[in-house]
């Protein structure tokens, strides 16, 4: 049985701004939101939004281990699994070096026909799609710069996931479903905008 508490990773500057992801337990699987850290306050602008055990294919991946791992150059990685139905699931999160920024590396196993395939986060703040990243906005400002960019990365194998800003959030996935069985990975970077 995982433990309740909570990870953090952060990325910081040295003002002590920047960005937290913090990984929590829920009902039956790790969750997580994003944080910006500005004054000494954090403002949560994401929550992954995750499914039950009743779903074959969740809206987020389900992440039931948690494991953190020092880097040699100080950092550290979390590294998360997790299975539905046939399919398994991974996610590594990390500081990107020297930015305010957190990487975030998925990849599913399909052993079968998928119905949908990502990640997908609640949205606290007013978000927009723009060439084809997600913007976050300051909580209640109008006309300002974005505080965060969630850009979708691309791998060698898979193509960049779509990025997708609804009513609820944001999400990344892919439209078509997977021929099975193969792995999947998609990439994306969350940083100060």
């Amino acid at each position: 049985m995982p433990s309740p508490d909570s990870t953090v990773l952060e990325a910081r500057n040295a003002a002590g701004d920047g960005l937290r992801a913090t990984f929590f337990w829920r009902v039956d699987r790790y969750a997580h939101r994003i944080e910006r850290l500005e004054n000494g306050v954090a403002i949560t602008l994401l929550e992954s939004i995750e499914g039950s055990e009743l779903d074959r294919w969740p809206p987020s991946p389900p992440l039931q281990q948690l494991h953190v791992e020092p880097l040699a150059d100080g950092r550290h990685v979390a590294l998360l699994v997790g299975m539905a139905g046939e399919s398994h699931w991974s996610l590594s999160a990390e500081r990107e070096p020297g930015a305010e920024a957190l990487v975030f590396d998925v990849a599913c196993r399909v052993k079968n026909q998928n119905a949908r395939l990502g990640s997908a986060y609640r949205s606290l703040v007013r978000q927009e799609l723009q060439e084809g990243l997600a913007l976050l906005h300051r909580p209640g400002g109008q006309g300002e710069p974005a505080i965060l960019e969630l850009i979708p990365l691309p791998d060698v194998r898979n193509p960049a996931p779509h990025v997708l800003v609804d009513g609820r959030g944001v999400s990344l996935g892919f439209a078509d479903p997977i021929d099975p069985p193969q792995t999947v990975r998609w990439k994306y970077r969350v940083r100060l905008g």
